[in-house]
């Protein structure tokens, strides 16, 4: 049985993947570093070298293994006619993802460093799945 073609308001929930995708990496590499080294005081060199190269190999590949499912499935239910400008706006709403998680979290980090990074994650794990979910 073959799926209908997605709409736009399809696209765009797809994008939301990518949004959060987007928001995870900000976090990933913006804030990772300074929550173990200002919460909890870490040697500056432990995460430069142990935990940054662990946390970033599997944020790559869980980009990886996302990203290009993501344009797999759009390349399978988007029309031709509509192909490039669905995986422009699903990039777009990635680069979205990165300015509103560094605007936002960027204002809130000073008082609250932890739980803004952990509220940050789980709002965009919530955006992903429901782009995902139907």
């Amino acid at each position: 049985m073959k799926n209908s073609p997605l709409g736009w308001l399809g696209i765009f929930r797809l994008g939301l993947v990518q949004a959060a995708i987007g928001g995870i990496v900000v976090m990933t590499t913006s804030t990772l570093n300074r929550v173990m080294v200002v919460e909890i005081s870490l040697p500056a060199m432990l995460p430069g070298i142990v935990a940054a190269i662990v946390a970033f190999t599997m944020v790559g590949f869980g980009v990886g293994a996302c990203g290009t499912a993501l344009l797999v499935l759009i390349s399978k239910r988007v029309d031709q006619g509509r192909l490039a400008a669905a995986a422009t706006v699903t990039w777009l709403m990635m680069i979205v993802g990165f300015i509103l998680t560094t605007v936002v979290v960027g204002k809130m980090l000073v008082p609250y460093l932890a739980w803004v990074t952990f509220a940050a994650a789980l709002t965009w794990s919530v955006v992903q799945l429901n782009g995902l979910l139907g």
